[in-house]
């Protein structure tokens, strides 16, 4: 009978319910779920910065232990200022003039941050933004001249995804206000209400933060002191912000550690092990402070490790992490302080897949190994290691995969599977990677498939069944769905990794579209690629040689006339002066020796003028011999000119200068065979044209030096160091012409013509004979003359082989070019029709992409509107029903009738209702009833009572059920009674404040069965309800 007359009475409480409303209780205030964002966030950054950062000496309680006399504080002052400078001087110090708003929120983003926490205010009591509540006291009144708050929380929001939050300090240390409060023993109530809550409202509605971090709850102040919970249940029913806003629990001695959408407990809270509630383990960069220090050492900084060991065991356990950094005074994050977030945001851009959006395994860490621990996501469970075995071997005692489908993966790692051994009632044992081919640094990350906990616990269900040690909040937290949900959800998706009802998940769809379906067309673009820079590389190459040979004919040409003038002064230098005739047919004619040798000189000028860089030709001569003689090409010429004019004049030229010629065509030949050497030509079909064409220079080289010897054993004969020197001659002369012929296979009968034809060859032989064979001169029947001018063709013939093959390589090298040319474009025009259809073929698959994210995200939210209104029909029915029976009730199960052996049932009623109902429309009686109504709910909170109904003007209420308490109940109504009377008195009609309000009360104890008639009563409730 109590169940069916509880229906009736919770039409009275419809419109608070339906609107979800908050009362300002912990009781209440605790009900409310956890929003989703935080939950996933995992890691976030707090920024200490004030007026304290001037200073910038031991912490941001500067002024307090300056004020209170502590010696190294005392002693700074005394040291670095003038007698009588006051904390309120540091005020037009504290500038931030380097403060950049932009590239603070993209450092945020590069650290992995999901949202940043600013200290608006902090214990000195400086505001950051232009608070009415702290006039001449704030960032815009003195210092920096700007609204510091505003400029950070616009850059964050329009640069990142990052959550904005604020940090307020409840109490400040010297203002007057809290003084006044403090002196009373905190009976006084000022300093809350002038200041601390004023101040919270205006943060709220100016800058709309997602995390409000509330501190400074010292003394003997609790919640009531400092009117928290008004304001926090102000937050969740009506601010602008009430969907997604999480606040700390520092709001009251009362609250610490036990209330508030997350606990932080202490500074540096970091349990070690799960907790009954969402946590936040709030750690600083530098140890000894959280301001910004000038002294600070290195030895201060946290390491990475640490940082990393921190986020790791704090999200196994369920905690987010949020690190702190202490900016300078005039707006700089230090280096140092930003390397760490940057490699914080290193490690998590390869591992965060353990971390965001993860939840606590069965297992928090491994049972054998230590420094190991677990988180999980969707259906993979992750193994954090901390420490990497030198052995590379991984013991695992609390993970096991199931055979045959059980993977493991390092993250940073090869994409190959790790290799794993798991035998019966054995530890888990993995063969780790050698760890200089993983990029990830200061922890490892290992993502398990098909994994269950040593126990057989499945790991995707984890979060799902809730465990007697988790509270309300917890649970909400951490899963909002069933287990058969669950279950459907794994079976769906299984054969991907990545679910399309989530954002992430649809995004990874969409990309898994793009790439699927155009692998082939990137190869084809690849390939064209590929292609087109293999001729663009063959056009540079062939554009290379062409440039070389260029720069090589004034030298070849130089090098040329420079072995003729040697024949010609070899000729004069060993005494042939022959003054009769030769003619074809007896072979002598007029010599005349002036005029042959001017014409030999005029061409070795015209060379050396067209020669205008000696700059190479210096540079292998001072490497070679330091020899200033070539330094330049004006003494290289005063030096020719003088063994000239020696041989116009009839002097005969000395040995040494006759070896200068030979130096000086050996120092040419070596600076075009370097010069072509450089270059690195690797050509196929240049190549060889090229090495036949160094191969011809040598040859003739050495035939010029052969003529010359030939010369001297015809005038002076042979002597032990000129055979020398014509052996080696000619073995390098014939071993070069073969290599001429090898490398030039066209030009091989040309070669061969002219080695053989004419007298030319002959004399050369005979006379070569004679040198090694040291033969008499005379015998030879060979006259100087002769041999000259055979031996001068010879070489000219040679000459002309010469440059055949240099034209050969002009030619090539012109049609590579060509070639290189047509295949570019064609190239060119191939990829850019591909890229244009990959174009295309990319909007078209977005569309399709588009169109089906947008009904899928239509859907999803369906679904969510579908779970949230299901939630609110569970919240409804648990109100109108105690838990048990609306559990048996959403179960379909048959709810039996109960029995109580002892209730306690208060009835009231109100005195002379028929009167005010008279002097009232019944608008006025609905909300005067209302009013009253929800004052008695608000009385009843506080008591082991449970309400039954509240039908016109009678409210009934009971103890001892549905929860038996013993012999309470009757105190326990007794008690409310005696509360509800007094609040009675107190209560004022809203229309009519003269009219006294008295009520009637009746109390019964007895025996009592509770139960409920019908079986569409509620189910018709509930429907109408939720029109």
């Amino acid at each position: 009978m109590l169940w069916a007359l509880l229906v009736l009475a919770v039409s009275w409480l419809v419109p608070d319910v339906v609107q979800g409303r908050y009362q300002p209780t912990w009781a209440s205030l605790d009900t409310r779920p956890l929003p989703q964002w935080y939950d996933e966030a995992k890691f976030g950054i707090f920024l200490h910065w004030g007026v304290y950062s001037v200073p910038s000496f031991g912490d941001a309680w500067f002024w307090k232990q300056w004020h209170d006399g502590d010696p190294a504080h005392v002693n700074f002052m005394k040291r670095n200022f003038r007698p009588g400078f006051t904390y309120a001087d540091f005020a037009p110090k504290f500038t931030a003039e380097f403060f950049d708003p932009a590239q603070w929120a993209k450092l945020f983003k590069a650290a992995g941050a999901k949202y940043v926490v600013l200290t608006t205010k902090h214990h000195e009591g400086f505001t950051l933004w232009p608070s009415k509540y702290a006039w001449n006291w704030n960032a815009k009144d003195v210092g920096p001249r700007r609204d510091l708050v505003q400029d950070l929380a616009d850059a964050v929001r329009n640069n990142t995804d990052i959550h904005f939050g604020v940090y307020h300090s409840l109490f400040e240390f010297f203002n007057p206000f809290w003084l006044s409060d403090q002196a009373s023993n905190f009976t006084q109530v000022t300093f809350p209400a002038a200041k601390t809550i004023p101040e919270l409202y205006e943060l709220v509605r100016r800058y709309r933060p997602d995390v409000i971090w509330s501190d400074g709850s010292i003394e003997a102040t609790n919640s009531d002191y400092w009117g928290s919970k008004e304001f926090i249940a102000w937050l969740y029913n009506d601010s602008p912000i009430k969907d997604r806003v999480v606040v700390n629990d520092r709001w009251g001695k009362d609250a610490g550690c036990a209330h508030g959408d997350f606990i932080t407990c202490r500074d540096h809270y970091n349990p070690g092990v799960l907790q009954k509630r969402k946590w936040e383990n709030c750690l600083t960069v530098d140890r000894g402070s959280w301001g910004f220090r000038r002294d600070v050492s290195l030895s201060d900084i946290r390491s990475t490790e640490e940082l990393t060991a921190e986020l790791v065991e704090t999200v196994s356990c369920g905690g987010n992490l949020l690190l702190n950094v202490g900016p300078t005074h005039d707006g700089r994050i230090v280096p140092i302080f930003e390397e760490r977030l940057r490699q914080m945001g290193e490690w998590l851009g390869i591992n965060g897949e353990a971390i965001y959006s993860s939840r606590p395994w069965v297992h928090q860490n491994d049972s054998s190994t230590p420094g190991v621990w677990y988180t999980q996501r969707d259906s993979y469970v992750y193994v954090l290691l901390l420490k990497w075995p030198t052995d590379r071997s991984l013991k695992l005692g609390s993970l096991r995969l199931k055979p045959s489908v059980g993977k493991l993966t390092l993250l940073g790692g090869s994409k190959n599977n790790l290799k794993w051994i798991q035998k019966p009632g054995e530890k888990l044992l993995i063969r780790l990677p050698p760890l200089e081919q993983v990029t990830s640094r200061w922890a490892w990350v290992i993502r398990a498939e098909n994994a269950v906990a040593s126990k057989g616990r499945r790991h995707y269900l984890a979060p799902i069944i809730e465990s007697d040690t988790m509270s309300t909040r917890s649970r909400k937290s951490f899963s909002t769905t069933s287990i058969t949900e669950s279950q459907y959800s794994f079976e769906m998706y299984r054969g991907c990794t990545f679910n399309p009802n989530t954002r992430q998940g649809r995004r990874f769809y969409v990309v898994q579209m793009l790439v699927l379906h155009f692998i082939p067309v990137m190869a084809l673009i690849v390939q064209n690629c590929y292609i087109l820079g293999s001729a663009i590389y063959r056009q540079r190459q062939m554009i290379r040689l062409t440039r070389t040979i260029e720069e090589t004919t004034d030298v070849g040409l130089l090098l040329a006339s420079m072995q003729t003038e040697r024949s010609e002064m070899a000729y004069h230098v060993f005494g042939i002066n022959v003054s009769g005739t030769w003619n074809a047919e007896d072979g002598f004619a007029v010599y005349d020796r002036e005029h042959s040798l001017r014409q030999v000189f005029d061409r070795t000028d015209l060379a050396l003028d067209k020669l205008v860089d000696w700059s190479a030709i210096a540079g292998e001569a001072g490497l070679q011999w330091q020899d200033r003689m070539f330094a330049s090409k004006g003494r290289f010429q005063t030096y020719l000119g003088d063994i000239r004019r020696m041989a116009l004049e009839g002097r005969t030229p000395s040995r040494s200068e006759m070896l200068w010629y030979n130096r000086t065509t050996a120092l040419l030949l070596r600076v075009l065979v370097r010069h072509i050497s450089d270059r690195k030509l690797s050509s196929g079909d240049v190549s060889s044209p090229f090495l036949a064409y160094i191969n011809i220079m040598r040859a003739v080289e050495h035939l010029g030096l052969l003529l010359t010897l030939g010369l001297r054993y015809l005038s002076a004969g042979t002597s032990p160091l000129l055979v020398t020197q014509t052996a080696l001659s000619d073995t390098l002369f014939w071993e070069y012409i073969g290599n001429t012929r090898t490398f030039a296979s066209g030009i091989a009968d040309d070669m061969s013509d002219i080695l053989e034809e004419g007298d030319g060859m002959g004399t050369f032989m005979v006379v070569r004979d004679g040198i090694i064979n040291d033969v008499p001169r005379a015998s030879l029947n060979v006259s100087a003359t002769e041999f000259f001018h055979n031996n001068s063709r010879l070489l000219n013939r040679l000459q002309q082989v010469q440059l055949q093959l240099k034209e050969n390589i002009e030619s090539l090298t012109s049609d590579e070019v060509l070639v290189s040319k047509r295949q570019q474009m064609w190239t060119a025009g191939l990829l850019g029709f591909v890229v244009i259809l990959s174009l295309i073929g990319i909007l078209m698959t977005r569309k399709a992409a588009t169109e089906m994210e947008i009904f899928t995200e239509s859907l999803a939210a369906k679904t969510a509107e579908m779970r949230r209104e299901r939630r609110r029909a569970d919240r409804l029915l648990c109100q109108m029903l105690p838990s048990s029976v609306a559990l048996q009730l959403k179960s379909m199960h048959k709810v039996s009738a109960e029995s109580f052996q002892a209730v306690t049932v208060l009835f009231s009623d109100i005195v002379d209702f028929s009167s005010i109902a008279a002097q009232s429309t019944p608008i006025q009686v609905m909300a005067f009833l209302n009013r009253l109504f929800k004052t008695f709910d608000n009385r009843i909170d506080r008591f082991d009572v449970y309400k039954v109904e509240a039908v016109e003007t009678v409210y009934m209420c009971a103890s001892g059920l549905p929860h038996k308490n013993g012999d309470r109940h009757v105190t326990e109504v007794a008690d409310l009674a005696l509360e509800l009377l007094a609040t009675s008195r107190r209560f004022e009609v809203p229309h009519l404040p003269d009219h006294p309000l008295h009520i009637r009360l009746g109390i019964n104890t007895g025996p009592c069965v509770a139960g409920i008639h019908g079986e569409r009563v509620i189910d018709r409730l509930l429907k109408n309800l939720s029109q």
